[in-house]
């Protein structure tokens, strides 16, 4: 596979990737999520499965969370709900993963 010079370090959980950021802008807005001591965790396909439970994992381990999905924002918003009801810090943002522009903006 071809290196992507936009990702930081990627570390595979099954189905979902969490790439470990220092700082994550939401796609929406420039406003940066807060950054925890720990950074912030991208993971796509956040919202179901394994990245659904890879999301919360990180979210207990103390990362902030990007949950980022491709079409079902309520998954994704309950997925957070459950890492900030937990004391976590969590955000769910639209992203498809195949379309670089969509991953750039996750940054």
């Amino acid at each position: 596979r071809r290196a992507m010079p936009w990702w930081p370090r990627a570390c595979l959980l099954g189905a979902a990737a969490a790439l470990v950021v220092q700082t994550v802008h939401a796609a929406s807005s420039a406003t940066p999520i807060s950054c925890p001591p720990l950074g912030v965790a991208v993971v796509t396909g956040g919202s179901r499965g394994i990245g659904a439970a890879c999301s919360r994992a990180l979210g207990a381990k103390g990362y902030g969370v990007v949950v980022a999905y491709r079409s079902d924002e309520s998954a994704a918003e309950q997925v957070c709900r459950e890492i900030t009801s937990a004391g976590g810090l969590a955000r769910a943002i639209k992203a498809d993963v195949s379309l670089e522009s969509d991953v750039k903006a996750l940054f």
